[in-house]
């Protein structure tokens, strides 16, 4: 396993929450988010799709996907357990979203390769900051 550890970061518009983007800082992962709403909704349970691929633009298959996130002005949590599932290669489904509040918040995707539960294995932290 090659070592990968960076951040990514991205801000999303409610204007524009359909697809984003954003590569690692070192350029070794990308992740598409796709939420498939027009704008995220307040307390409705609702599912994301991550795409995640390598640096080479092959899908990032087997990973372990931590969801976690809140909004750090509030300093709290989300208000789900949200869980993440990989439906075929690289791809991902987010269950369990929901969102109770205006203000900014942030999802956090920690993405460990090969899917591994312990201390050892390639991490990645995707953060998504978005104003509601």
């Amino acid at each position: 396993m090659r070592s990968v550890l960076l951040m990514l970061c991205v801000a999303v518009s409610l204007e524009a929450v359909g697809e984003v983007v954003v590569a690692g800082r070192e350029g070794r992962v990308s992740a598409t988010v796709l939420t498939g709403l027009d704008a995220l909704p307040l307390n409705t349970m609702h599912s994301w799709r991550v795409r995640l691929v390598d640096s080479d633009g092959e899908p990032l298959s087997g990973a372990r996907v931590e969801v976690g996130g809140g909004m750090p002005m509030h300093d709290h949590g989300l208000p789900t357990e949200p869980t993440a599932t990989e439906t075929e290669p690289g791809e991902y489904r987010v269950d369990g979203v929901r969102f109770h509040m205006h203000g900014h918040w942030e999802l956090t995707l920690e993405i460990r390769e090969g899917g591994g539960s312990g201390e050892s294995g390639d991490v990645d932290t995707v953060t998504i900051k978005f104003e509601l």
